[in-house]
């Protein structure tokens, strides 16, 4: 986790180090505020940054008459979730076994979820944590493990892959690959064109398939669960995740999820 912060805020030090004016810049403004060279010294003794390159941002900072977090939020070296452990000194709020934690993302009563960094692959991933309150219940921790391996053995490249599942401080979490792109509630009117709406309903049917040939499904199509990425590819997100996570009790049927996708479908051409 050290070294991914390092890398950031080399990043951030090389690009910003052109605009920085040097040590002049104390002679003309006065000496760093406590609240930056709190942050600062938190930053050098968890071996986030070096000494450098703080110097090189604070002078930008202070040349642009604004502080130090403000900086570091603006420029993207840090998160707004991550600021606020450095902060409040929780260095365990930055990580989860491996990864590194980027936001908290909304979750339910029974799951944590978190947008993380996986330092192995290089990429952005969603961490799916069972809470601890669902411990107590022997029989859904195996489901969450069970299902989640199920959907990680399937090769498909409409559904939502899943990177890994392991246990962090004995709960189980699922690594899903990070996908960036708008849901079908979100599409604009190109998604209504006959030709273009075939190809991204083909593509959904054909992520569902995927899934019902490995005798899984998906569970709950709602139009932020079908996903267009950038590139025009379709990906069913959260395949085959438990009902009880989400405390609905719908039918769990390939004749479900079909209708489901038809319903969508149709508003996509309204």
């Amino acid at each position: 986790i050290s070294s991914w912060f390092r890398k950031r805020f080399a990043h951030a030090a090389q690009t910003r180090g052109s605009q920085a004016a040097g040590p002049a810049i104390w002679d003309a403004t006065g000496q760093i505020a406590d609240v930056d060279s709190k942050l600062a010294r938190t930053l050098q003794d968890w071996g986030f940054a070096a000494p450098a390159n703080l110097e090189t941002l604070l002078a930008v900072a202070r040349q642009e008459r604004r502080p130090l977090r403000s900086l570091l939020l603006g420029d993207g070296v840090v998160t707004m979730h991550q600021l606020a452990q450095i902060e409040s000194g929780n260095l365990a709020g930055l990580y989860a076994g491996p990864l590194v934690i980027l936001e908290r993302l909304p979750s339910g009563p029974r799951e944590v979820t978190h947008a993380v960094h996986d330092p192995q692959r290089g990429a952005e991933g969603i961490l799916q944590q069972l809470a601890e309150t669902e411990m107590a219940d022997a029989a859904r921790p195996d489901e969450f493990v069970q299902r989640a391996q199920a959907v990680a053995s399937i090769e498909s490249e409409n559904l939502q892959g899943i990177w890994n599942v392991f246990e962090i401080d004995g709960r189980p979490a699922v690594l899903r690959e990070g996908v960036v792109g708008s849901g079908s509630d979100g599409w604009s009117t190109l998604a209504a064109v006959p030709g273009v709406w075939y190809r991204l309903l083909l593509q959904a049917a054909l992520g569902l398939r995927d899934l019902h040939l490995a005798g899984l499904c998906h569970g709950r199509v709602e139009a932020s669960h079908v996903v267009a990425t950038p590139t025009g590819l379709i990906k069913l997100m959260n395949p085959a995740v438990p009902q009880w996570l989400s405390g609905l009790d719908l039918e769990e049927s390939p004749q479900a999820d079909l209708k489901s996708l038809a319903r969508l479908a149709r508003q996509a051409r309204q």
